[in-house]
C-alpha cells in the first residue's frame, strides 16, 4: 500500500503545481526589470533565460493543467492562450517606459493566468459546457497575448531599428493560428475551408498592421486598432462559417468594434 499512496501523493503535488505558475512568471518579471542594475555583459543572457523560463513554465503547466481534457482539447490549444499572453506582457513589459504601465500589465497577467487555472482545476473532458466556457477565457487570454505583441511590434522600431518586412511574416503567421483556433468554434465547417479561412486572416493581420503602421498616432493606440479590427474580422467569419450570418450578434459586435476603433483614432495624439 505504501508504494500506491506515494503515488497519490504525489500526484497531488504535481497537480499544484500550476496553481504556481503565475507567481514564477511575476517573479521573473519582477527580476527582469532589475536587469539594468547588471553588467553590460550579463544584461542579454539574463533577459534571454528570464524570458525562456517565463514562456516555458506556462506552456508546460497549462498542458499539465488540462491533461483531464485532452480528449477534446489539442495539446497545442492548451498552451496557446497561456503562452501567448506571457510572451506579449513580457516584451510589453520590456518595451514600455512607464513604471505605472509595467505594473499594470504584470499585474493584468498576473490575473488572467490566476482565472486561467482556476477554471482549469476540475474541468472534465465530457463536460462540453464547462470546456466552452473555458475556451472563451483562453480566447480573453489569447486577445490580451495579442495585444501585447502587436504593441511591441510596433515599439520596437521606436528603440531598435527592426524592418517591416522582418515583422510582418510573424503578424501573418501568428493571426492565422489565432483565427484557426477560434474557427474550430464551428465543427461543421469542413477542415479545409477553416484552414483556408484562417490562411486569409492571417493576411488581413498582416494588412491591418501594415496600413495601421503609416498613421502618425502613438503605437499602443496602432495595436490597440489592429486587435480590435482583427477580433471584430474573427467574429464575423465565425458567424460565416457557423451559417449565422446577419445575426443581431453580429451586426451589433461589428458596430461596437468600428464604434472603439473610432474613439481611439479621434481621442489619440496625433503627430
Amino acid at each position: 500500500m505504501k508504494p500506491r499512496t506515494r503515488t497519490i501523493q504525489g500526484e497531488k503535488k504535481g497537480q499544484l503545481l500550476p496553481g504556481a505558475t503565475q507567481f514564477v512568471v511575476g517573479a521573473l518579471l519582477y527580476g527582469s526589470a532589475l536587469v539594468p542594475l547588471l553588467p553590460d555583459a550579463m544584461r542579454v543572457p539574463a533577459l534571454v533565460l528570464a524570458f525562456a523560463g517565463a514562456v516555458s513554465v506556462t506552456a508546460i503547466m497549462s498542458i499539465v493543467s488540462l491533461a483531464p481534457i485532452r480528449r477534446s482539447v489539442a495539446v497545442w490549444r492548451s498552451a496557446l492562450a497561456p503562452t501567448l499572453l506571457v510572451t506579449g506582457g513580457f516584451l510589453f513589459h520590456l518595451l514600455v517606459g512607464s513604471a505605472v504601465g509595467r505594473f499594470a500589465a504584470l499585474t493584468l497577467v498576473m490575473l488572467l493566468l490566476v482565472m486561467f487555472f482556476l477554471r482549469a482545476d476540475g474541468l472534465d473532458a465530457f463536460d462540453t459546457e464547462k470546456v466552452e466556457a473555458f475556451l472563451g477565457l483562453s480566447r480573453l487570454l489569447t486577445a490580451a497575448g495579442l495585444f501585447f505583441l502587436t504593441v511591441f511590434a510596433f515599439g520596437i522600431d521606436r528603440f531598435v531599428y527592426v524592418p517591416l518586412v522582418a515583422i510582418s511574416p510573424f503578424i501573418a503567421l501568428l493571426g492565422a493560428v489565432v483565427a484557426y483556433e477560434s474557427y474550430l468554434q464551428a465543427p461543421e465547417a469542413p477542415e479545409k475551408v477553416r484552414r483556408l479561412a484562417a490562411a486569409i486572416s492571417g493576411v488581413v493581420a498582416l494588412e491591418l498592421f501594415i496600413a495601421v503602421s503609416f498613421l502618425p498616432t502613438p503605437f499602443i493606440t496602432d495595436a490597440a486598432v489592429c486587435t480590435v479590427a482583427f477580433f471584430a474580422t474573427l467574429l464575423a467569419v465565425n458567424r460565416v462559417l457557423s451559417g449565422s450570418i446577419g445575426t443581431r450578434e453580429l451586426k451589433a459586435g461589428l458596430g461596437l468594434a468600428a464604434v472603439l476603433v473610432a474613439v481611439m483614432l479621434g481621442t489619440a495624439r496625433w503627430t
